[in-house]
């Protein structure tokens, strides 16, 4: 929702001019989403500001009084709201907000402004990766990628499954988590859920078997195959699966972790694996990013490690046509003065 400053801002700029057209600055690594922006509506100003978006854009040769608008990562927002006193609008890229909200927390008062995130592109590639590893594992592509490169012709110690004798545990039905649903219910698996608050009947959605709250974790991990982590890093997320919280499960499942790292320790991984409460973890995010060389987790041999890609590879034309269309879409709800999609509330912490 609008804070009273930001509607009446836009009342007022509405009125003295209906073709108000406000730039759109683009702080991050590369300048595709600039691209097919331009490509779409060579009409709007797009000024791109190559940055990491782990670190706070170099604003030099940038009038930051004239910053309405930017696009960029969770990690750049404190950096950016202190340094552009007009931003009306933030727009993330990226699926997590925990930087943010970590900034926000340090503020008496919070920001006057919008702030939105991608959903439909990234929804889309973390649940293509989910999927993907699930398939992998169920018709034995890591062994059979192992016998090809031992020169073994040999169909010894493979067992596929049909995908309807498989159950998937999601932890967390937001917009990614329930794409994933809906992906593994196309392959007929049974698919079980954790929310955060209960869903009423008449909003759940087919794809989900089950579901349930965190009380309930220990009754879905022991019925499942697979446990797939979405959750984002909050007060109850952070070391969740610690301890011996894996030891419910019965039916030693993959568990694929695409949320946050911090959700569970190396080492608890590990003690989880050796004691046959899981049967492999696939790891694409980790608490500390990059994996130091000298982890214990590269040499265990049932961990598969992916380097935060589970969205990172979507930097192909396709995949930035596709959130230009999106974030375009509320562009013009900006201007228009309407509400704005894949709002994130101040106040949700997540």
């Amino acid at each position: 929702m609008c804070t009273e400053l930001t509607q009446k801002t836009l009342d007022n700029r509405l009125e003295e001019k209906m073709s108000y057209k406000p730039t759109i600055y683009i702080m991050g690594p590369r300048p595709g989403l600039k691209e097919s922006i331009k490509a779409i509506d060579d009409s709007l100003d797009v000024v791109f500001i190559k940055t990491d978006w782990r670190e706070a854009p170099n604003f030099t040769d940038v009038d930051v009084e004239k910053i309405e608008i930017v696009v960029s990562s969770h990690h750049s927002f404190g950096a950016i709201y202190e340094h552009c006193p007009n931003l009306r609008w933030f727009h993330s890229l990226t699926a997590g907000n925990e930087r943010m909200f970590r900034y926000i927390g340090t503020m008496d008062v919070k920001p006057e402004c919008f702030y939105t995130r991608s959903c439909a592109v990234v929804s889309e590639f973390v649940s293509q990766y989910v999927i993907t590893q699930i398939l992998a594992h169920e018709k034995c592509m890591f062994q059979l990628y192992q016998n090809h490169k031992d020169k073994r012709w040999t169909r010894t110690n493979l067992s596929s499954r049909c995908t309807s004798d498989v159950t998937v545990c999601i932890l967390g039905l937001g917009s990614i988590g329930m794409k994933a649903a809906k992906l593994c219910k196309t392959f007929d698996m049974k698919v079980s859920g954790i929310t955060n608050a209960p869903v009423k009947k008449e909003d759940r959605d087919i794809s989900v078997d089950h579901y349930g709250l965190l009380e309930d974790l220990e009754d879905l991990l022991s019925t499942c195959d697979y446990i797939v982590n979405l959750l984002p890093s909050t007060n109850l997320t952070v070391g969740l699966l610690n301890g011996h919280v894996l030891s419910a499960c019965k039916k030693k499942p993959v568990f694929i972790n695409v949320g946050r790292g911090d959700i569970i320790n190396d080492q608890d991984i590990i003690h989880a694996l050796r004691a046959n409460w899981i049967s492999k973890a696939i790891l694409d995010v980790s608490k500390i990013e990059p994996i130091p060389e000298n982890s214990i987790l590269w040499n265990e041999p049932n961990v598969f490690i992916t380097p935060h890609v589970a969205f990172g590879p979507g930097t192909s034309s396709s995949a930035y046509l596709k959130q230009a269309e999106e974030y375009l879409i509320n562009y013009k709800r900006y201007i228009n003065n309407q509400e704005l999609n894949n709002t994130v509330p101040w106040s949700r912490g997540y």
